[in-house]
């Protein structure tokens, strides 16, 4: 497809975010929260999706899409799935972590993003506010 229209397609779109501004295109956002959390939509879920869209952004879910391609996964198939999403979080722009627990996983995800600096911003999910975004 030529890159042109891709571009003049992509500006439409963006009439369509809640906070787009004009020219600038809408963030990829990889959520980061408990695995245990994003396997099914819940209410908290929803709600990381919502507040990544008021923002202008896109969520991503990489678990609510992994869990349901391999729901059994052994050990290699894990492994895969791991390198899976390290490897989708590289193109993303922002990674936003709901919470206040951390699990070993979250935190390979969080040490990759700032190892590529990716901005990582800390979010809780039962307030409004952000806490300290991390670079």
């Amino acid at each position: 497809m030529d890159e042109r229209i891709l571009l003049a397609h992509g500006r439409n779109l963006m009439k369509y975010m809640p906070c787009a501004k004009e020219g600038v295109p809408a963030s990829v956002v990889y959520v980061c929260l408990e695995q245990r959390m994003g396997k099914e939509i819940t209410p908290e879920l929803k709600c990381c999706a919502e507040r990544v869209v008021t923002d202008g952004g896109i969520p991503v879910f990489p678990y609510l899409m992994y869990d349901k391609l391999y729901p059994s996964a052994g050990f290699a198939e894990a492994a895969v799935i791991r390198t899976m999403t390290l490897l989708l979080l590289t193109h993303c722009d922002e990674v936003r972590v709901f919470g206040k627990t951390i699990t070993a996983s979250m935190l390979d995800e969080i040490c990759v993003a700032k190892a590529l600096k990716i901005p990582v911003r800390f979010m809780d999910l039962d307030e409004e506010d952000e806490e300290e975004t991390h670079e």
